[in-house]
């Protein structure tokens, strides 16, 4: 007669129930979604929750009759300020609010010379600096006056970008801008964006900005 063996069959670890895990498995418990042919589920997790996401901000520069900014406003920008300074262009941004287009109707038209514009009112609230400088000074149907052209306002763009301090900048302008009689100055340009707080000094131009940075 055989004697029964004192020591208990040894239970597999895969199929023991660990302590305390089953709410830690309910708060990731998948979703059954639809079955296969052998009738098993196809399992999907849920994604997690987000945080909402703060709207993102923009100032538009020489803005017209809001061409570049209604590109922002489809990209999702919430426009902090739209500048213009010609009338006839701020009355058609106007007019279009009046329509009740979604896409103007809430922005806060500023009509005025940039040059008067303090721009520190948006340092660090800003993630957008935008716009179109005149394009006239570099036009090949213009006179070519570039840097010597009183409608070049490519340093009030820079000095923007400088007192807001946004994340990022779009700034457009025509073809004529690269030819080589402009290079010297395009170049004085991405100086300036690139290391907006690199400022004139007392009595220098230019040129001799250029030189030294």
């Amino acid at each position: 007669m055989k004697k029964k063996s004192l020591l208990k069959k040894a239970t597999p670890l895969y199929r023991q129930k660990l302590p305390n895990r089953k709410n830690a498995l309910n708060r990731r418990r998948p979703l059954c979604h639809g079955s296969s042919d052998n009738g098993s589920c196809i399992l999907r997790e849920e994604p997690p929750e987000l945080p909402p996401q703060r709207a993102m901000r923009c100032v538009e520069l020489f803005a017209g009759a809001g061409g570049l900014a209604i590109a922002a406003s489809n990209a999702g920008f919430k426009h902090d300020a739209v500048l213009e300074y010609n009338h006839d262009a701020c009355e058609t941004i106007r007019a279009n609010q009046r329509r009740g287009y979604d896409l103007v109707r809430h922005w806060p038209l500023i009509e005025g010379d940039v040059h008067d514009q303090d721009f520190q009112t948006w340092n660090g609230r800003v993630d957008l600096v935008s716009g179109g400088p005149p394009c006239q000074p570099f036009s090949i149907g213009g006179k070519h006056g570039a840097m010597g052209d009183r409608r070049n306002l490519f340093p009030e763009a820079a000095r923007a970008v400088r007192e807001i301090q946004p994340r990022a900048f779009v700034f457009e302008n025509v073809k004529g801008l690269l030819r080589e009689s402009f290079a010297k100055y395009f170049g004085y340009i991405v100086l300036q964006l690139s290391f907006p707080r690199l400022t004139l000094r007392d009595g220098e131009d230019w040129t001799e900005q250029l030189s030294r940075n």
